[in-house]
C-alpha cells in the first residue's frame, strides 16, 4: 500500500496535521461500514475513533463487539477513565487492518495511532503540507485470527 494525501484541518488547532479518510466496519460484515476523517497522530499509542462512529455502525440492530475498557490520556494531561474500546475493522485507501481494538474518545474525527502506523513508513513533509505513508510489513494484526461475535457481552 502506499497513499499519498494533503494535510488537513480537522481539529480545532490553526495548524494543519496529515489527514485522510479511514473506513471502519464491523469484523463480520465489510459492507457495514463508516467513512470518518482520520489525523495521523504519531504520539497516539492507539488508533481512537469519535463515538458517532461507534453509534452509525449499530444502526440497524448490530453490534459492535466490545474489547474492554482503558484509561485514556489526552494531549492536554486529563485522564479519561474506564473509556470503552471495540473491535473494528480498518481499511485505509487500499489496505485492510484486520481487527482492530479502537478506543472512543470525545471529538468529531479519529486519530491513526502507532498501532495502525507500526507497520509502516511514514512520511511527513510540514513545510509542503503533504504527507504518505507505505505499508512495508503485511503481518496479520495480533487479534486478526480471533473470531468475533457480535453477540452481546456477557457480564
Amino acid at each position: 500500500m502506499s497513499l499519498r494525501a494533503k494535510y488537513g484541518k480537522v481539529q480545532k488547532s490553526p495548524e494543519l496535521g496529515p489527514v485522510v479518510k479511514m473506513r471502519v466496519y464491523l469484523p463480520d460484515a465489510p459492507e457495514h461500514g463508516v467513512e470518518t476523517d482520520a489525523v495521523v497522530d504519531t504520539g497516539a499509542s492507539r488508533t481512537t475513533l469519535p463515538e458517532s462512529v461507534i453509534t452509525e455502525l449499530e444502526l440497524g440492530g448490530k453490534r459492535v463487539p466490545k474489547a474492554g475498557k482503558v484509561n485514556n490520556e489526552l494531549a492536554d494531561g486529563r485522564v479519561l477513565e474506564n473509556q470503552p474500546t471495540y473491535w473494528v475493522a480498518v481499511r485505509i485507501g487500499d489496505c485492510e487492518w484486520g481487527t482492530v481494538r479502537v478506543a472512543v474518545k470525545p471529538r468529531r474525527y479519529a486519530m491513526i495511532g502507532r498501532d495502525i502506523m507500526r507497520d509502516c513508513t511514514v512520511y511527513l513533509h510540514g513545510p509542503d503540507q503533504h504527507w504518505r505513508a507505505k505499508r512495508i510489513r503485511k503481518r496479520p494484526c495480533c487479534h486478526s485470527s480471533r473470531r468475533v461475535s457480535n453477540a452481546p457481552e456477557s457480564r
